[in-house]
């Protein structure tokens, strides 16, 4: 929670609103949230869509239509609405996940299976990520 303190405090002489973009995941049982780098990614990837198209509307309705604007308070803190808490099935815990634009919330047991799942499927694809074992920043 300190580190998403951090990165989402406005800054001291700015003195605005900071919000965050929050929905329910689309295939995992956590949320994705961002600020205004997101909603850009997001409208960048509708822009890329024809004008009316089932494939537009579908993606607009999955993103927008879940999404809930949350304003942070003065110590950094947001309050998540009861539908975004039981969709990733928060009780008391909730771990944060960097992934660049957006970062993800998780309860810790659903994360730590995530992760493990990642980093079995990056081990099994080194030779696609020309990644050689036992090189220098591989992790091993």
């Amino acid at each position: 929670a300190a580190q998403l303190h951090a990165a989402q405090s406005p800054p001291a002489t700015g003195g605005s609103q900071l919000s965050l973009y929050c929905y329910p995941s689309l295939d995992a049982p956590a949320l994705d949230a961002g600020g205004e780098r997101l909603a850009a990614t997001i409208d960048g990837l509708l822009a890329g869509l024809p004008d009316y198209s089932d494939e537009r509307d579908e993606l607009s309705v999955a993103l927008y239509g879940d999404v809930h604007l949350l304003a942070l308070d003065g110590d950094g803190r947001i309050v998540l609405p009861e539908g975004l808490r039981a969709h990733a099935g928060f009780t008391t815990h909730v771990t944060f996940v960097g992934l660049g634009q957006k970062f993800q919330m998780w309860t810790p047991e659903r994360f730590e299976a995530r992760r493990q799942a990642a980093r079995e499927k990056v081990r099994d694809s080194r030779k696609f990520l020309a990644i050689k074992p036992g090189s220098e920043g591989s992790g091993t």
